[in-house]
């Protein structure tokens, strides 16, 4: 539901953007997408901006979850190289405040460059009750991200507790993640292992990773 926030995916395809949403999984979940309602209310909406394509596999096919992964990624790889487009890694979990998607496209564009930013991660058990997070999943509010750093400490998960540097001064050797409590409202974060969300592929990329 946060890629479809306002100044996100909408704002994108109002500035006259191709919008593709790539999903891969397997046939039994296929069908969980199609005829979960909560599921289906967040696709109707994405078709205003952009088309779905559902892509499943038998997993019984494949000798290793990695090689599911492998062979969905070569063919994600493989439509942005065709297409000549920018790719956004989206996984299910992840929460994107509003412009996030859209200012990190600006940032990267025509840069040749990759824009990569640390995964925060928050306890799904102490968050499911929170009124924000729920009024997102049902497409009635949108988030700011300032916001959504206020609930990653308000739901800390573990191991953004042991990433603080007053409990492990080497906590990225770990997590690749260390944060500093400057004052009661701000923090400063070291990341060694950021995450790629927005860029493009080269056929280096492809190359690669179909010799895995």
């Amino acid at each position: 539901p946060s890629l479809i926030q306002k100044d996100n995916i909408p704002k994108l395809f109002s500035e006259g953007y191709e919008i593709h949403l790539y999903i891969y999984t397997s046939i039994q979940d296929e069908e969980k997408l199609l005829t979960n309602k909560k599921y289906k209310k967040v696709m109707e909406k994405f078709f205003h901006y952009g088309e779905v394509h559902i892509k499943s596999f038998n997993l019984s096919s494949f000798k290793e979850r990695n090689d599911f992964q492998v062979k969905c990624l070569l063919d994600f790889m493989d439509n942005c190289l065709e297409k000549k487009a920018y790719f956004l890694h989206s996984a299910p979990d992840f929460i994107f405040g509003n412009q996030s998607i859209y200012n990190a496209l600006k940032s990267v564009e025509d840069k040749g460059a990759c824009f990569s930013a640390p995964v925060a991660r928050i306890s799904v058990n102490k968050a499911t009750s929170d009124r924000d997070l729920k009024e997102l999943a049902n497409l009635d509010i949108n988030i700011s991200n300032s916001r959504l750093v206020s609930l990653l400490f308000k739901y800390p998960h573990q191991g953004t507790l042991s990433a603080f540097d007053n409990t492990d001064l080497n906590s990225t050797y770990f997590s690749g993640i260390s944060i500093r409590k400057i004052n009661p409202n701000s923090y400063t974060v070291i990341h060694n292992l950021p995450s790629i969300f927005i860029g493009t592929f080269n056929k280096f990329d492809y190359l690669f990773f179909h010799l895995l």
